[in-house]
């Protein structure tokens, strides 16, 4: 097995810290490690989680985990090695006219990642999030034994696994159902909107099956919480080729950031502006466009300098909403724009949890806000302050994005992490897989 030292980060480029990595050439080699070599690790698959999620003292690349992917042409129903990306997936399903139902900002995650982040889309409130629709996983114990676990057979590793950050077990395949994908056409129809609350409510009506709202994080004053509303829908059209590579690349950028508080504002002018001569406007495009335009730029993280960025991503809840309306959501723009504003901001509403299934599930019925914001210390003091408004509000934060949530605030906003911890000191009482996030947060 090839192995080496190397420095590295989550997707926003921080915590960056020494890592001992072991880069099997296929799954006999990974399992055989596993028998024979009880350190604790964690896998990391593209590394597309911000924070330390992805990130420790030995990481076990999953990219070996990529065998032929076997699609029952019938039914829908894919198993696929956990080390496959999304991307990679439906470049091979969708020409037969399937695709996953769930699908994140990026197509640059693994299926292993997605099961283990539970991600969630643009369509949360009507398909749910990614393990709804995981019928089984195949895991390996810390032993280097592996087995099938589904909601019928074996349900505590099913459960402890599905969401759990890949800290339960390690995932080596996934059978997906799919649904019928037919087109690669979406009708987008963007809407103007003023402020958070004109915009909460567009979302909240719409009838569409994927909704999100871009928020001007950054402008000053009555600016500040502007949104392009943009609800979408599948649709025969002209498109058919296949998600495309990137068509720009941004180099490592060792001393320079290049977002600072002025670019955030200029950047964010533009787009509102783009935006606005657009409403009322529905217009047809193509499916990488419409779920991942970050993907157009090929590491646009080092637009960040070395110090990296941070993203906060909360989840509000409904009862919240319903009270108080939109004036939380301003409140945590508010507090972000004393240290300069989040250069990209999105939010979305989503619908019922799935934490039957998946404990730690961070979705569940409301509004979620994510944010990027530049690493500095400002920031990070600003992020810890929202952390603790949204555990007052009883608010959940996105394991996948954080990087700075203290053990006892996720213990506090978690109901559901007495039943993972039992679930997986049943599965793995030695701890074999730890992160620097599982560190952080004494999972």
């Amino acid at each position: 097995m090839r192995t080496h030292h190397r420095h590295l980060g989550g997707w926003g480029r921080l915590p960056r810290a020494r890592s001992f990595v072991l880069d099997p050439a296929n799954e006999a080699e990974l399992l055989e490690r596993l028998a024979t070599d009880p350190v604790p690790l964690i896998a990391r698959g593209l590394g597309r989680s911000y924070g330390d999620a992805c990130t420790g003292d030995r990481l076990l690349l999953t990219r070996c985990l990529a065998a032929p992917l076997q699609l029952d042409g019938a039914s829908g129903v894919l198993t696929a090695g956990a080390g496959h990306s999304l991307g990679e997936i439906l470049n091979q399903t969708l020409p037969l006219g399937w695709a996953p139902a769930v699908l994140p900002g990026t197509r640059h995650v693994t299926l292993g990642g997605a099961v283990s982040a539970d991600v969630h889309g643009k369509n949360h409130h009507v398909d749910g999030s990614f393990c709804r629709w995981v019928q089984a996983l195949r895991v390996a114990a810390p032993d280097g034994t592996a087995g099938w676990c589904s909601r019928e057979e074996n349900p505590e590793q099913f459960s402890a696994c599905s969401g759990g950050m890949g800290l339960a077990g390690l995932i080596l395949e996934v059978r997906l159902q799919l649904v019928r994908r037919d087109t690669v056409t979406f009708q987008r129809l963007t809407l103007a909107c003023d402020n958070l609350e004109m915009a909460l409510l567009r979302l909240r009506e719409a009838p569409q099956s994927h909704t999100v709202a871009w928020v001007d994080a950054a402008s000053p004053g009555a600016k500040l919480g502007r949104c392009l509303v943009y609800l979408g829908d599948p649709v025969a059209g002209p498109h058919r080729e296949l998600p495309r590579p990137a068509r720009l690349k941004v180099p490592p950028l060792p001393f320079f950031n290049l977002v600072r508080p002025a670019a955030s504002r200029a950047f964010n002018q533009l787009v509102w502006r783009g935006g606005h001569r657009r409403h009322g406007v529905a217009d047809l495009q193509a499916l990488d466009s419409f779920f991942w335009p970050l993907d157009a730029v090929d590491g646009w993280n080092h637009l960040y300098g070395h110090a990296g960025f941070l993203q906060f991503q909360c989840l509000l809840p409904v009862a919240l909403l319903d009270e108080r309306g939109a004036g939380p959501l301003h409140q945590l723009l508010e507090l972000f724009a004393t240290v300069g504003g989040g250069t990209l901001a999105v939010m979305k509403t989503m619908g019922e949890a799935g934490r039957e299934v998946a404990p730690l599930a961070f979705p569940g019925p409301g509004a979620t806000l994510a944010l990027d914001l530049p690493a500095c210390a400002e920031t990070r003091k600003a992020v810890r302050q929202a952390n603790r408004l949204v555990l007052d509000w009883g608010g959940r934060i996105y394991l996948a994005k954080d990087a700075l949530l203290s053990a006892a605030e996720y213990r506090a906003m978690t109901p559901g992490l007495a039943r993972w911890h039992g679930l997986r000191d049943r599965l793995d009482s030695q701890r074999r897989w730890q992160s620097d996030l599982s560190r952080r947060l004494e999972l």
